[in-house]
């Protein structure tokens, strides 16, 4: 994997986390061959896309260890994926493994529609989804502020406030660690097509909703356990409300993973002929190296 792909997987930033999903329990068939797709943006130029299937709960995949492999099948490693604004010329994202697709340098319009395409030539099935590039909201302040040690976890308050909130529009608060990114990507690289771990990695789940309830400054408090060794990476972005309630119901239900191995739980979906979300918006991001927030 090329220097280039490993800078965009790191800059994956405050989405990401590397919990492994827990092995499925339920069975309760969905119907098969049905595209899977998820999107972020890391920043406002780098769209990263999944792209799979979901199968029926029946089938037995065991994902308790990093080592358990996601079949070829499920994957779509033959195809194409495109983005374009309406009335304009699709650009095609790059394929970094089977599954995932990269592109960088694009330059969205504030308001604009956008629309997503997902074609496997292999087993000629498209899907696509149309959403609206969300704009960035005022830059605010997030400070992470230490608060003690507890049961062996290092605790640290992080205040986020948002300014020129509207009252009713949402937001989505997002976190990780450098440390966790190098796990990830350690992970992606090791087994980039079929590992689930390396594909769980790169699923949000360090994520708070938001959704504001005045006109003006909102802030929000959230207690994180954390190393002091850490250099902490947070985003905050304004979010359409389909995607607001998408990601409210992914938080509780867990994993991607899990619809494609099959989970019978229906997320709201943005995606004709498929599950998932498409969106796209503008994040600002924030860095903090939190030995120096020790006192």
């Amino acid at each position: 994997m090329n220097k280039k792909i490993v800078l965009l997987l790191l800059t994956t930033a405050a989405l990401y986390s590397c919990r492994k999903p827990k092995p499925l329990t339920i069975d309760i068939p969905q119907r098969k061959d049905e595209p899977v797709i998820a999107s972020t943006m890391p920043d406002d130029r780098t769209l990263l896309v999944s792209a799979g299937y979901s199968l029926d709960a029946i089938t037995n995949i065991d994902d308790s260890t990093s080592n358990s492999r996601i079949p070829k099948s499920m994957l779509i490693d033959s195809g194409m994926v495109s983005i374009s604004e309406a009335g304009g010329t699709a650009r095609n994202l790059t394929k970094v493994s089977a599954g995932m697709y990269a592109t960088t340098g694009l330059q969205l319009k504030e308001g604009s529609t956008y629309t997503l395409q997902v074609a496997d030539y292999r087993k000629g099935v498209t899907a696509t989804a149309t959403t609206t590039y969300m704009p960035q909201p005022t830059r605010g302040q997030v400070v992470p502020t230490y608060m003690g040690d507890k049961s062996g976890d290092t605790l640290f308050k992080l205040n986020v406030t948002i300014p020129d909130a509207q009252k009713g529009a949402h937001y989505f608060m997002g976190y990780t660690t450098t440390r966790q990114l190098r796990e990830n990507v350690k992970l992606f690289t090791q087994s980039p097509s079929q590992n689930t771990a390396a594909i769980a990695g790169f699923e949000p789940k360090q994520i708070e909703m938001i959704q504001s309830n005045v006109t003006g400054e909102l802030t929000q408090q959230y207690t994180l356990k954390l190393s002091p060794r850490d250099t902490l990476i947070v985003q905050v972005a304004r979010i359409d409300e389909g995607y607001f309630k998408y990601l409210q119901t992914y938080k509780r239900t867990g994993y991607l993973i899990n619809q494609l191995t099959g989970e019978p739980i229906n997320l709201p979906t943005n995606i004709q002929t498929g599950y998932g979300y498409f969106a796209i918006y503008k994040p600002h991001r924030y860095v903090f190296a939190l030995q120096k927030h020790l006192q």
